[in-house]
C-alpha cells in the first residue's frame, strides 16, 4: 500500500517525496513479478503436478502460471498508482486506472483472444492488458502529481 506514503508527503507538498516514493514501490512491484516468474518458469511443472496427473492439463496450469507470472508486474503498477491517486485526492483517477485496465483492455482483449485463439491466447491477452495497463497507469500517476504541484492541497 503506498496511500501513506503519498498522503504524508502530499499535505507537506512534497511531491518529489511522493515520486521517490511511487519509483521505489514499482521497482518493487514488478522485481517481485520478475522473481515470480522465475519460480513460476522453475516451478510450474511441480505445481501443475499437485492438481492434475492429465499430461493436457498440466500442460494448461503449466502455461498459466508462467504467462501470467510476467504480467504481474504491470498489475502492481496499477494497484500502486491506483491507491497513490486516492491518497492525494485524485480517487477518480485511481478508479479510472482500474476502469481502463478491466473494461477498456482486460474483458475486450481475453474474450476477443478466447473466442479467436483459445485459451493460451486468453492468457497472452491477460499479459498484455497488465502490461499495457500498468504503462497507462504510471503515465497517468505523474500526470496527476503534477496536477498536485500547481493546484491546492486535496486531502
Amino acid at each position: 500500500e503506498c496511500g501513506p506514503a503519498c498522503r504524508g508527503p502530499s499535505s507537506a507538498r512534497r511531491s518529489d517525496r511522493i515520486r521517490t516514493a511511487l519509483r521505489l514501490a514499482f521497482t518493487f512491484a514488478v522485481g517481485w513479478a520478475i522473481l515470480l516468474a522465475v519460480l513460476a518458469w522453475v516451478g510450474g511443472p511441480f505445481v501443475a503436478g499437485l492438481f492434475s496427473d492429465d499430461a493436457e492439463v498440466t500442460e494448461g496450469i503449466v502455461t498459466y502460471l508462467r504467462i501470467i507470472a510476467v504480467s504481474l508486474g504491470g498489475y502492481g503498477v496499477i494497484v500502486v498508482a491506483a491507491a497513490c491517486c486516492n491518497a492525494v485526492g485524485y480517487s477518480l483517477f485511481g478508479a479510472g486506472i482500474f476502469a481502463t485496465r478491466m473494461l477498456l483492455l482486460y474483458v475486450p482483449l481475453t474474450f476477443a483472444a478466447a473466442q479467436l485463439l483459445g485459451v493460451t491466447a486468453m492468457f497472452w491477452a491477460i499479459l498484455a492488458s497488465n502490461l499495457l495497463g500498468g504503462a497507462i497507469a504510471y503515465y497517468l500517476v505523474f500526470h496527476v502529481l503534477g496536477r498536485c504541484d500547481t493546484s491546492p492541497a486535496r486531502v
